[in-house]
C-alpha cells in the first residue's frame, strides 16, 4: 500500500490547500506506473493535474489496481487513446472517490475519459464527490472494452456535464453495468452525441437505482436514450424517492432498449418533462417492457411523434400504476402515455391512480397501430379530461381495445374532437366492461361515439353491479358509434345508462350495416337518453341503426324510461330506437317496462323506416305512458321499399297502458306493412285524448284522406293503426283472448269523437277475433270497435275477410274449451262493408263462425256442404304452406275422419284447407250456436323424422307430410332444396278439444 499526501513531499505549488502534482512540460508517461498486482494507492489532500499520455496518464497498470482519492482532485488529465486518469490493461480498476474530491476535465481520445479497462471490470464508489466535464468518444467517465462489469455507486455525489458519443458517464460494450445513486446524488446535464446520455451498453444487463432523494436531470442523447441506451439484453431500473426530469433524446428521452427486456419500477418518485420524438421516457423495441408506478407522479413528458411516456416498437408493453399515482399532462402526436407500432399494450390502474389531462392527436392516453390494447381500472382509479382528435383515451388501428372498469373506477370528461371520446377503434372491436359502481361519465366526441367508436370492428359493452354510463355526448351515438360493426350492449344488476345525448342520431348508440343487440336484466335501466334538441333535430333517443337489425331483450324488472327523440319537421322519430332498413325486435319478460319514452313525431319507443318489427311482451311487463306527437305511441313502422314486411306484437300476461299518439297509440303500421296484434290475458288501458292537432302533417298519403277524415283519425286506432296497405301483403290480424280493456275518456274530447277504433286498418285486408275480453268504458255511450276499411267496398266485403268490424265479445261462463269463448246470440261475428265516408255493418252469414286459439293465428271455419268444411287461417308461414293435422271436428254433431292435409295460401294472404269427409248438421239461421264448430288441432304428436341421409343440407324428410311418392322422387334426385320444411307451424300448439259434458 502506498500513501501519498504528506505536504513535506510536495515540490510544487500549494493550491486550495492541496499539494499539486503536475506533469512537467513534455512529460508523456503515466504519473504512477503500478507494477505490482493488487496494489492499493491512497491520495489525500492532493491535486493530480495535466498528465498527458497515450493510456492511463495518472495511473497505469497491467494488473488490478485500487485507487483511493480523499479530498483529492484529478483535473485536466488527457490520454490520446484510453483512460484519461487511469487504465488497466488486464485487471480490474477500483476507484474510490470521497470527501469532496473532484474529478474534472479529464478526457481520452477513444474511451474512458477518467478510467478505462481493456480486459477487466471497473468499480467506482463516489461519496460526497464530483465528476464534471470529463469526456471521451466512449464513456466520458468510465469504459469497459470487453464482456466485463462496470459499476458506479454514488452517495451524495454529482455527475454533471460529462460528454461522449456513447455513454455520457459510462460505456460497457458487453456484460453487466450498474448505476446506483443514493443520498441526494445527482446525474445532471450529461451528453451523448449518439446514444446513452449517461449509460450505454451494447449487449448485456443494465441495473439503475435512483433513491434517497437522488435526481437524474437534463441529460441528453442526440439519438438513443437520454439516460440509458441498451441494444440487447435486460434493463432494470428502480426509482425510489427520486426524480427523473428534463432528459431528452430522439428515441427514449430517458431509456432506450432494442431487443431487450425492460423492467422499470417507480416508487414515491417524480418522472417529469422528459422528451423525445419516440418515447418521452422509454422507447422499447423487440423486447417486452414493464413500468410499475406506485405513489408517484409521471407528468408533462413529451413525444413529438409517439408515446409521450413510453413507446414499444414490436413488443409487449405494460404499465401498472397504483397507490395514488398521478399520470397527467403528458403529450404526443400518437399516444400521450403509451404507444405501440406492433406490440400489445397493457395499462393497469389501481388504488386511486389518476390518469388526467393527457393529450395527443390520436390516443390521448394509449395508441396502438396493429395490436390489442388492454386497460384495466380498479379501486377508485380514474381517467379524466384526456383528449385527442380520435380516441380521447385510447386509439387502436387494427387491434381490439378492451377496457375493464371495476370497484368504483371512473372515466370522465375525456374528449375527442372527432370520434371516440374515450376509445377509438379502426378495424378491431372496442369492448368496455364496467362493474361494481364504475362510472363512464361526461365523455364527448365532436362527431361520433361520445365514449366509444369502432369504424369496422363493432362495440361491446357490459355494465353490471350498479355501474353507470351517463352524460356522454356526441353528434351521433352519445355513448358509442360504429360505422360497419355491430353494437352489443348488456346491462345487469342495477346498471344504468342514463342522461346520454346525441345532437342528431342515437342518444346512446349509433351503428350502420351490422345492427345492434341490447340486453337488460336485473333492475337495470336505460333512461333519460336523448337525440336532438330545441335547435337540433334528432332520431333514436337511445339507439339508431341504418341497414341493420336492432334487438332489445329485457327481463328482471329492467326499465327503459324517459328516452326522447326531439325534432321538428324532419326528425323526432324513435324515442328509444330508430331503424332504417332493418328489423326491430323487442322482447320483454319478467316485469320489464318501457315507460314515458317519447318522440316528437313518430314511434314513442321504436321507429322503423323500410323494415319490420316484432314486439313480444310477457310476464307482467308493460308499455306505459309512451307517446308520439303524431303516430305510433309505442311503435311506428313503414316500408316504402318492398311492401312485404310485417309488424307483429304478441302480448301475454302483460299490459299496454296509456300510450299516446294521434293515430296508433300502441302501434302504427303503414306504407306496405302487415299488422299482427295477438294478445292473451293482457291489459290495455287506452287514453282517448287528442294529441293529433295538425291534419296537414299526417304522415300517410294525404291524397287518399281528406281533411275531415284526418281530423277524425285523432281518435281512430287508439291501440293500433294500419294504413296504406297493399292487397299483395299478408292480411292484418287482430286477436284478443281474455284481455282487460279499459278506455279512459278525456273530457276535452268532443262527443262526436268518443267512438274509438281499437284497430284501424286502412286500405288493407284484416282478420279479427275478439273472445272473452272484459271491456270497461267510462262513458256508457262509447263504443270500442276494431275496424277495417278497404280501398273499395266492392267486391272485397261480400265473402272475403277484407273488411270487418267486430265489437268486443262479452265473457261467457259457458266455455266450450279452455281459454276460448263461444259467441252469444246477441254478440256474434259480423261482416261489414265500410266505405271512406260511411260505416255499414252486414250480418255474418249463418254458415260462418269466428274462433281464436292460443297461438299466433286467427281461424275461421266455413261449412261448404253437409259433408265438407273449409278452415281459413289469417296466417301464412313465410310464404310456405304448413302441414296441419286436424284429428277431430266437434260441435253440434259434426265429425271428421283423421287425415293429413296440406294448407295452401290464398291470394289475400289467408291459408285455407278443405275436407270432404265430414258430417255436418243443417245450417241454422236462428241459433248461431248451432253453427259453431271446434277444431281439435294437435301438433304435439307430429314429430320430425331423422334427417334424410341424401340431403347434404340436413333438410327434413317429407314422408310424414303425406307426400311419400313426391318425397321419394326428390330424394332420389338428391335435390333436397325442394323439400326443405319450414317448421314455423309449430307456433300453433292449439289446446285439445275438451267436451263440456266431461
Amino acid at each position: 500500500m502506498v500513501f501519498l499526501g504528506d505536504p513535506g513531499l510536495c515540490s510544487a505549488e500549494d493550491l486550495d490547500g492541496k499539494c499539486t502534482l503536475r506533469a512537467e512540460k513534455g512529460f508523456t508517461g503515466p504519473g504512477f506506473e503500478l507494477i505490482k498486482a493488487e496494489l492499493q494507492v491512497y491520495f489525500h489532500g492532493l491535486r493530480l493535474e495535466a498528465f498527458d499520455c497515450d493510456e492511463g496518464c495518472v495511473f497505469h497498470s497491467s494488473f488490478t489496481m485500487s485507487v483511493h482519492l480523499d479530498q483529492t482532485d484529478v483535473v485536466n488529465n488527457y490520454a490520446s487513446v484510453s483512460g484519461g486518469a487511469a487504465r488497466s490493461q488486464a485487471g480490474d480498476i477500483h476507484l474510490y472517490v470521497s470527501s469532496g474530491s473532484k474529478v474534472v476535465g479529464n478526457s481520452a481520445g477513444v474511451e474512458g475519459g477518467v478510467v478505462s479497462s481493456a480486459k477487466g471490470s471497473i468499480f467506482i464508489a463516489a461519496s460526497a464527490s464530483e465528476f464534471t466535464a470529463n469526456g471521451a468518444k466512449r464513456g466520458a467517465i468510465a469504459a469497459v472494452d470487453v464482456a466485463q462489469e462496470l459499476h458506479i455507486n454514488a452517495t451524495a455525489s454529482t455527475f454533471s456535464s460529462n460528454v461522449a458519443n456513447r455513454g455520457g458517464v459510462a460505456y460497457c460494450q458487453a456484460g453487466h453495468a450498474s448505476l446506483l445513486l443514493d443520498e441526494s446524488s445527482a446525474v445532471v446535464d450529461n451528453v451523448a452525441n449518439y446514444a446513452g446520455g449517461v449509460v450505454f451498453m451494447l449487449s448485456g444487463t443494465v441495473n439503475m437505482s435512483i433513491r434517497g432523494g437522488s435526481a437524474v436531470l437534463g441529460n441528453h442523447a442526440k439519438l438513443l436514450g437520454g439516460v440509458v441506451s441498451l441494444a440487447f439484453g435486460e434493463l432494470d431500473v428502480l426509482l425510489d424517492n427520486g426524480t427523473v426530469e428534463n432528459n431528452t433524446a430522439a428515441w427514449g428521452g430517458v431509456m432506450q432498449v432494442e431487443g431487450a427486456a425492460c423492467d422499470v419500477g417507480v416508487v414515491q418518485s417524480t418522472v417529469r418533462s422528459n422528451s423525445a420524438s419516440y418515447g418521452g421516457v422509454l422507447y422499447s423495441n423487440f423486447g417486452a417492457s414493464q413500468l410499475s408506478l406506485h405513489d408517484s407522479e409521471v407528468s408533462s413528458n413529451l413525444a413529438t411523434e409517439s408515446g409521450g411516456v413510453a413507446m414499444s416498437g414490436n413488443a409487449v408493453m405494460s404499465v401498472l400504476a397504483s397507490g395514488q399515482t398521478v399520470i397527467e399532462g403528458n403529450h404526443a402526436n400518437l399516444g400521450a402515455v403509451m404507444a405501440s407500432n406492433n406490440g400489445e399494450l397493457f395499462l393497469t390502474l389501481v388504488n386511486g391512480t389518476s390518469v388526467a389531462s393527457n393529450s395527443a392527436t390520436s390516443g390521448g392516453v394509449t395508441y396502438s397501430s396493429a395490436r390489442d390494447t388492454n386497460i384495466d381500472m380498479r379501486q377508485f382509479a380514474s381517467m379524466d379530461n384526456n383528449s385527442a382528435s380520435n380516441g380521447g383515451v385510447a386509439y387502436a388501428g387494427s387491434g381490439d381495445v378492451v377496457v375493464h372498469m371495476h370497484d368504483d373506477a371512473a372515466a370522465r370528461q375525456n374528449v375527442a374532437s372527432q370520434n371516440g371520446g374515450l376509445v377509438y377503434g379502426e378495424e378491431g372491436v372496442v369492448l368496455l366492461h364496467c362493474q361494481n359502481r364504475s362510472r363512464l361519465e361526461a365523455n364527448a366526441a365532436s362527431f361520433e361515439g361520445g365514449a366509444m367508436f369502432s369504424r369496422h370492428g363493432g362495440v361491446r359493452l357490459l355494465a353490471i353491479d350498479e355501474s353507470e354510463i351517463c352524460a356522454n355526448t356526441a353528434v351521433r351515438g352519445g355513448v358509442a358509434g360504429s360505422e360497419t360493426g355491430m353494437i352489443e350492449v348488456e346491462l345487469q344488476a342495477n346498471a344504468r345508462v342514463h342522461g346520454n345525448h346525441a345532437d342528431q342520431l342515437g342518444g346512446a348508440w349509433f351503428t350502420t350495416y351490422k345492427g345492434m343487440v341490447i340486453t337488460c336484466s336485473g333492475n337495470s335501466t336505460m333512461e333519460d337518453n336523448t337525440a336532438g334538441s330545441l335547435t337540433m333535430e334528432g332520431d333514436g333517443g337511445a339507439a339508431y341503426s341504418v341497414d341493420g337489425d336492432v334487438s332489445i331483450y329485457t327481463s328482471g324488472q329492467a326499465r327503459f324510461a324517459h328516452n326522447r327523440a326531439i325534432g321538428g319537421q324532419h326528425a323526432g322519430h324513435g324515442g328509444v330506437v330508430y331503424v332504417n332498413h332493418g328489423q326491430v325486435t323487442i322482447v320483454s319478460i319478467d316485469e320489464s317496462s318501457f315507460e314515458s319514452n317519447s318522440a316528437s313525431v313518430a314511434g314513442g319507443v321504436a321507429y322503423v323506416q323500410s323494415g319490420s318489427a316484432l314486439l313480444d311482451l310477457y310476464d307482467e311487463s308493460v308499455y306505459r305512458n309512451n307517446s308520439a306527437g303524431l303516430a305510433g305511441g309505442v311503435l311506428y313502422a313503414q316500408n316504402h321499399d318492398t311492401h312485404d314486411t310485417i309488424v307483429s306484437a304478441h302480448i301475454s300476461g302483460a299490459s299496454v297502458s296509456e300510450n299516446r299518439a294521434a293515430v296508433g297509440a300502441f302501434v302504427f303500421a303503414g306504407f306496405g306493412q302487415s299488422l299482427s296484434l295477438i294478445a292473451e290475458n293482457a291489459t290495455f288501458v287506452i287514453a282517448n285524448d287528442t294529441l293529433f292537432q295538425d291534419p296537414s302533417a299526417f304522415p300517410v298519403n294525404s291524397s287518399s284522406v281528406d281533411a275531415a277524415q284526418q281530423a277524425l283519425l285523432s281518435t281512430h286506432g287508439r291501440l293500433a293503426w294500419q294504413g296504406d296497405g297493399d292487397l299483395n301483403c299478408a292480411s292484418n290480424r287482430l286477436a284478443l283472448l281474455g284481455c282487460t280493456i279499459v278506455l279512459v275518456e278525456d273530457a276535452a274530447v268532443p262527443t262526436d269523437k268518443v267512438e274509438t277504433q281499437f284497430l284501424f286498418s286502412y286500405f288493407a285486408p284484416a282478420a279479427i277475433a275478439l273472445i272473452g275480453n272484459d271491456v270497461t268504458l267510462s262513458d256508457a255511450g262509447s263504443h270500442l270497435q276494431a275496424v277495417a276499411v278497404p280501398v273499395d267496398a266492392a267486391p272485397y266485403c261480400v265473402t272475403d275477410v277484407t273488411a270487418v268490424a267486430v265489437s268486443f265479445l262479452p265473457p261467457s261462463s259457458d266455455a266450450a274449451f279452455p281459454g276460448a269463448q263461444e259467441p252469444s246470440a246477441d254478440a256474434s261475428c259480423s261482416l261489414a262493408c265500410t266505405s271512406a265516408s260511411s260505416e255499414t255493418y252486414v250480418s255474418l252469414p249463418a254458415d260462418w263462425s269466428c274462433l281464436f286459439r292460443d297461438c299466433d293465428s286467427v281461424v275461421q271455419l266455413k261449412r261448404l256442404s253437409s259433408s265438407s268444411v273449409e278452415a281459413r287461417f289469417a296466417y301464412a308461414v313465410d310464404g310456405a304452406s304448413p302441414p296441419l293435422s286436424l284429428t277431430a271436428l266437434q260441435g253440434a254433431g259434426a265429425t271428421l275422419s283423421p287425415e293429413y292435409a296440406f294448407v295452401e295460401a290464398s291470394d289475400d294472404g289467408l291459408c285455407s284447407i278443405s275436407y270432404s269427409n265430414a258430417t255436418l248438421p243443417p245450417a241454422s239461421s236462428s241459433d248461431p250456436a248451432a253453427n259453431v264448430f271446434y277444431l281439435e288441432c294437435n301438433f304435439e304428436d307430429l314429430t320430425a323424422p331423422e334427417p334424410n341421409p341424401n340431403c347434404a343440407e340436413n333438410v327434413q324428410d317429407c314422408v310424414w307430410m303425406g307426400y311419400d311418392e313426391q318425397c321419394g322422387v326428390v330424394a332420389n334426385q338428391h335435390n333436397c332444396s325442394k323439400t326443405q320444411t319450414n317448421l314455423e307451424f309449430l307456433r300453433f300448439h292449439w289446446q285439445p278439444f275438451v267436451d263440456p259434458e266431461s
